[in-house]
């Protein structure tokens, strides 16, 4: 096959992929409600199975109409991962002791790799004593990042987790009111962050929130990081690279 002929073959296969994406868009966004569904599932599986390859699209290319349904969908990917979040938080705080369950949860697993990739990193480039008090901004109401990080690499520090949403904070605590050691090294605290920088300062390590919009079914931590995830700072969903954890003092 010629160059030219491998130029058209590349064209059509990006093509193929926008317009594919463009229609499981509008199939979200016409389902009733975004909350755990068979119907809600099966298209957000077969969107991150079609985002999750290489692809050479180029995002910046995008003509207005597709920037337009690709901001749109970000932001339904977003809500749909809440009402994911919330639901299973809901369901394992019906159990006794909620962390003794948290494999309920679909995509745990998911959780413990991001959180060996997360602490090896801070172990890599942050080194010296292991942190006592760590951050997490936007825990949102299942908060395993931190759940996990404390129960597998930082037994001794403290974790307070802090989110705009009083009542995601509220099902995040139920999470760990019968955990005796997770109870009192988790607090869950309402604010918006760009109110509480000088509170921050006084952390040893915050990590921010980087939710993209195919979130805990890829880990957040890698197997979305291509073309179709938000790269501008402050673009709604917007995902941070896993090493932004920092040494604050």
């Amino acid at each position: 096959m010629g160059v030219e002929g491998c130029c058209n073959k590349k064209v059509m296969e990006e093509e193929a992929l926008v317009k594919k994406i463009t229609g499981l868009a509008a199939a979200i966004g016409e389902l009733p409600s975004l909350s755990p569904s068979p119907a809600v599932n099966a298209l957000f599986t077969e969107l991150v199975t079609s985002c999750i390859p290489a692809s050479t699209v180029d995002v910046d290319a995008l003509g207005p109409e597709a920037q337009e349904m690709r901001a749109r969908l970000i932001r339904l990917c977003a809500d749909a991962e809440g009402h994911l979040e919330a639901h299973y938080s809901d369901l394992l705080a019906a159990h006794d002791n909620p962390l003794d369950h948290l494999t309920l949860f679909p995509y745990f697993n998911n959780y413990i790799k991001l959180s060996q990739l997360e602490h090896g990193l801070l172990a890599r480039h942050v080194p010296g004593p292991a942190p006592a008090r760590v951050a997490f901004l936007g825990s949102g109401p299942l908060p395993l990042s931190s759940l996990v990080l404390a129960a597998r690499h930082l037994p001794d520090a403290s974790f307070d987790n802090y989110d705009i949403s009083g009542e995601a904070n509220e099902r995040a605590s139920r999470l760990v009111r019968n955990d005796a050691d997770a109870g009192a090294r988790m607090a869950f605290r309402t604010a918006d962050v760009a109110d509480v920088t000088t509170e921050l300062a006084g952390y040893d390590v915050v990590f921010p929130a980087r939710r993209s919009w195919c979130g805990a079914r890829t880990a957040r931590a890698g197997s979305c990081t291509r073309w179709w995830t938000p790269r501008r700072s402050g673009e709604a969903g917007s995902r941070c690279s896993p090493c932004t954890t920092r040494r604050t003092r």
